[in-house]
C-alpha cells in the first residue's frame, strides 16, 4: 500500500483529487475482501475532521458564492479514513517498519513532483516556476512545500538508515532538493529543515539512554559542520560559486526581503485582530498588511469561514498532538520511529504556520491527515 501512497503524492496528471479518491476506493475494496466488513474508526479525530471539512466547505461556498470544492470537502476525510484503515490491516510485528515506509513514500512522492517541476525549470531566472503536471505558474513558496518534508528527515537518514544504497540515494535526493531551492529561492525550506534537524537532535538526546550514543552523535554532527564549512570556504566542487550565483543567495542578500518578512508578520497580526471583528468570515476583498492572505493556515481558515471551522481545526490538532505525545511516551515504540514522527509532524506544523495551504496547495494538508490517522491509530494500539 505504501507504493500507492507514494503514487498519490506525486500528483500524476495534476489530479491529486482523483488519486486520493482512488486510494479510498482501493482501501475500501481491500477491506471488504479481507475483513468482510467495514471498519469504522472510533477515534474522535475522524468526527472532528468530518465536521471541519463540512463546515469549512459550505461556509466558504456561501460566503464566496462559488461551487462546492469537493476536494476540500472529501479529501481530508478520505485521507484520514484511508490512513487509519491501512494501519489496522498492518500486522503488529511489522507495524513500526510499515509506518516508516508509508511516511517516506508520501514524502518521496512530493519530492518526485518537485523534481519534475525542476526538470522543466532548470536555469529559470524567475522564482515562480512552472508546474510539470498543469503547466501553470506555481508560487515559489508553494513549490517549497513539496521539498521541505523530505529534507526534514535528514537526521533520521544519517543515523537510522543503515543500507548504504538507500542512504546514498537519500543524500542525492537532498542535494537535488537543495539545488531546486537555489532556483525557487525559498528561504523557509532551509530554515524549517534546520529547525527540525535541531529538534531531532534535542529529541534524540532526551530519549536515548546511553551517554555513549549521545556523545557519538554530537561528535559526528560537529565534525560534519566543520567539513561543510571547510568545503564551502575552499569552494570544493565549486559549491561556494554555485550557491553565491543562485537565486536563493541573491534573495538572502537583498535587504528588501526583510520588508516582505515584516509584511507577513504584520499580516498575521492583522488577521488575529480581524477574527474578533468578523467572527463568521471576513469580506472577500479584505487584505492584511497589503497581502491577500495571512500566510498561516489557521488564520486563513478564519478569514475564509470564521471561528467555527477554525475551532474545529484547532481541536483536531490538539487531539492529534495528544496522540503523538502518547506514542512518544510509550516504550513499546522504538526511538527511531518517534524521531521520524516528531520530525515530520513539526515540519508540517511549520509549513502550516507560514502558508495559506488550503487555498494554495491543499494536498499538503490532506497528506498530513494521513499522517495524523497513523498517529491516532498506533497511539491506541495497546490501549
Amino acid at each position: 500500500m505504501y507504493y500507492f501512497l507514494g503514487l498519490v503524492s506525486t500528483g500524476i496528471g495534476g489530479r491529486y483529487d482523483f488519486l486520493v479518491y482512488l486510494l479510498l476506493m482501493i482501501v475500501f475494496i481491500y477491506m471488504i475482501l479481507k475483513k468482510g466488513k467495514i471498519i469504522i474508526p472510533k477515534q474522535i479525530g475522524l468526527l472532528i475532521i468530518v465536521l471541519f471539512s463540512i463546515t469549512y466547505t459550505f461556509i466558504s461556498t456561501i460566503i464566496n458564492q462559488q461551487k462546492i470544492d469537493l476536494f476540500l470537502l472529501l479529501g481530508p476525510i478520505s485521507a484520514y479514513y484511508s490512513g487509519f484503515v491501512i494501519m489496522k490491516f498492518c500486522k503488529d510485528e511489522c507495524k513500526e517498519q510499515y509506518v516508516i515506509k508509508c511516511i517516506f513514500a508520501i514524502l518521496i512522492g512530493f519530492f518526485i513532483h518537485a523534481m519534475l517541476n525542476f526538470s522543466i525549470n532548470i536555469g529559470s531566472e524567475s522564482r515562480n516556476t512552472i508546474d510539470f503536471w498543469t503547466g501553470d505558474v506555481m508560487s515559489a513558496t508553494l513549490q517549497g512545500t513539496l521539498l521541505t518534508p523530505l529534507l526534514a528527515t535528514l537526521f533520521y537518514t544519517i543515523f537510522y538508515i543503515n543500507k548504504k544504497t538507500i542512504k546514498i540515494t537519500m543524500f542525492l535526493f537532498f542535494i537535488f532538493a537543495l539545488a531546486y531551492d537555489m532556483v525557487i529561492a525559498t528561504r523557509s525550506v532551509i530554515i524549517i529543515a534546520m529547525i527540525v534537524f535541531l529538534i531531532s537532535v534535542f529529541s534524540y538526546i532526551i530519549m536515548e539512554n546511553k551517554i555513549k550514543n549521545k556523545l557519538r552523535i554530537l561528535i559526528i554532527i560537529f565534525a560534519s559542520i566543520l567539513v561543510i564549512i571547510a568545503m564551502y570556504s575552499t569552494d570544493t566542487f565549486e559549491i561556494k560559486t554555485k550557491i553565491e550565483s543562485s537565486n536563493l543567495f541573491s534573495r538572502i542578500e537583498d535587504r528588501e526581503n526583510m520588508t516582505s518578512d515584516n509584511a507577513r508578520i504584520n499580516a498575521q497580526l492583522d488577521a488575529i485582530k480581524n477574527i474578533l471583528k468578523y467572527p463568521f468570515g471576513m469580506p472577500k476583498d479584505i487584505s492584511f498588511a497589503g497581502l491577500s492572505y495571512a500566510h498561516n493556515m489557521w488564520l486563513d481558515v478564519a478569514k475564509e469561514t470564521g471561528i467555527i471551522p477554525l475551532i474545529l481545526l484547532i481541536v483536531f490538532f490538539i487531539l492529534n498532538i495528544c496522540s503523538l505525545i502518547k506514542v512518544v511516551k510509550d516504550k513499546k515504540w522504538p526511538v527511531k520511529l518517534k524521531i521520524l514522527l516528531i520530525s515530520v509532524y513539526i515540519t508540517f506544523l511549520l509549513i502550516f504556520s507560514i502558508e495559506p495551504i488550503l487555498q494554495g496547495i491543499p494536498i499538503i494538508f490532506i497528506a498530513f491527515c494521513i499522517l495524523a490517522s497513523f498517529i491516532d491509530a498506533i497511539s491506541k494500539e495497546y490501549n
